[in-house]
């Protein structure tokens, strides 16, 4: 029976080890966007070819590391059957697989306790390092935040129309009845709405639910009103998900996603 251990610990500790390697791939997934983001919230609405081609890259980019992801996942799935398999022959049954072998991770998710009990998560230094919101004349000025993912790295968001969540967010609010055809939404650019649509996107390729938190340095919070952030998020975020929203002066409001009516 030693031949069996070894081959069942040897199976468990590739499944946490390609788990691992999920973990990783979103990490890399989740900044190169936010850094694509940003990138084209700098240059605003600019169509000059080199920023087309950069932000095709950046996309073409996420788009391998998606698809590196299902080959990891296709991985873990042979090497559950192995593991299950195996279980079998040595007297066992499908539905008692032992410990990590059919163990699901989700590699995405975010400790549920630090996102909805701020009482472990401390926003003040990463307000600390963001700019002063400042409104200048009739001039919208940028949002910036921070995400801290559940490996503990910090990824930028920046306000700001991109080529790639805001016209998704668009084409919700229009497919929701929100707004008419050919309409944007005012909201469609912001950090909050962003992120939500992120979220979104993964779930509708995963299946992941998430709860995650977010800092932003706009003291007022998110922009209030029936099609502004805080009157849709819940409608953006994946049905059950959650986003904690941080504000400067210790504020935050958690949102929780719901199904499409």
């Amino acid at each position: 029976m030693r031949i069996y251990d070894d081959l069942s610990s040897a199976l468990s500790a590739l499944i946490r080890d390609l788990h691992a390697t999920r973990a990783r791939l979103a990490a890399i997934r989740e900044q190169l966007a936010a850094d694509r983001d940003e990138f084209r919230g700098r240059l605003g609405a600019t169509q000059h070819p080199a920023v087309l081609r950069a932000e095709y890259e950046a996309t073409s980019a996420i788009r391998q590391v998606d698809e590196a992801d299902q080959h990891v996942q296709a991985a873990i799935a042979a090497a559950r059957v192995q593991a299950a398999q195996l279980h079998v022959d040595v007297g066992g049954s499908l539905g008692s697989v032992p410990g990590d072998a059919t163990r699901e991770v989700d590699p995405r998710a975010t400790d549920g306790a630090e996102a909805s009990h701020l009482g472990r998560f401390d926003p003040q230094p990463y307000l600390d390092e963001m700019p002063v919101f400042v409104r200048e004349g009739r001039t919208r000025p940028k949002t910036h935040g921070r995400w801290r993912d559940r490996h503990g790295a910090t990824h930028r968001l920046l306000s700001g129309y991109d080529g790639h969540y805001s016209p998704l967010i668009d084409q919700r609010a229009i497919r929701l009845g929100l707004i008419p055809n050919g309409a944007k939404l005012l909201t469609s650019g912001d950090v909050e709405m962003k992120f939500a649509m992120a979220r979104r996107e993964t779930w509708a390729r995963t299946g992941v639910v998430t709860r995650e938190t977010i800092v932003i340095n706009n003291p007022k919070g998110p922009c209030s009103g029936k099609l502004s952030c805080d009157g849709l998020l819940n409608r953006y975020l994946p049905p059950g998900g959650e986003l904690t929203v941080c504000w400067p002066g210790g504020n935050h409001k958690t949102y929780r996603g719901v199904p499409d009516q």
